[in-house]
């Protein structure tokens, strides 16, 4: 056995008994090991951003702002009308969107700039700036949830050098595949 112990004179069946209660345990205690595991995005996601633009994006004034670039990963079109980007964990409402669409699998990029701009059809700029020294970044659906962010800070920023999500894409099913669908019932 895994595990050996005196039975201080207790009888036989009193020892297995005592056995199969540890042995019961035992099994409790084993942990399965999971396959890995992928997060699977619901909502629009911050996916990449430029805290210290030096001569490279640069937006319709010519200037190098920094910026902002939020990605849909999912099937459907989503309205941006009141979502927010904030860098400020204690202002969630920072800066709104104006009524503009994302398709599925479309970026949108949104200067950091301090210009405050929310015109459709026009370039978007936020009414703050990103700091290359790190700090909260936060993507805000319009009920005031976080669906994306980077707390409590996003890491020192290099000149020129984005930061974002890692993409991580694999084909799990081709084209006219075989694949089977299991739906749980309630109850």
């Amino acid at each position: 056995g895994l595990l050996h112990r005196s039975s201080g004179g207790r009888s036989m069946g009193a020892r297995r008994h005592s056995t199969g209660i540890l042995r019961n345990k035992l099994r409790n205690l084993l942990i399965e090991r999971l396959e890995s595991r992928r997060v699977l995005a619901v909502t629009p996601i911050l996916s990449e951003f430029l805290a210290s633009n030096s001569g490279g994006l640069s937006d319709a004034d010519g200037d190098s702002s920094d910026w902002i670039e939020v990605y849909n990963p999912t099937d459907a079109t989503v309205d941006l009308n009141a979502w927010r980007l904030t860098d400020s964990a204690s202002d969630l409402n920072a800066w709104s969107f104006p009524a503009v669409s994302l398709a599925p699998n479309q970026f949108l990029t949104v200067f950091a700039s301090g210009k405050d701009r929310a015109v459709v059809g026009q370039e978007l700029h936020t009414n703050f700036k990103l700091s290359s020294g790190g700090e909260f970044l936060a993507l805000v659906d319009p009920s005031g949830t976080i669906v994306s962010e980077y707390t409590p800070s996003y890491p020192q920023q290099t000149t020129n050098v984005s930061y974002g999500a890692r993409f991580d894409n694999q084909t799990l099913l081709t084209t006219g595949s075989a694949a089977r669908t299991m739906v749980p019932s309630s109850g």
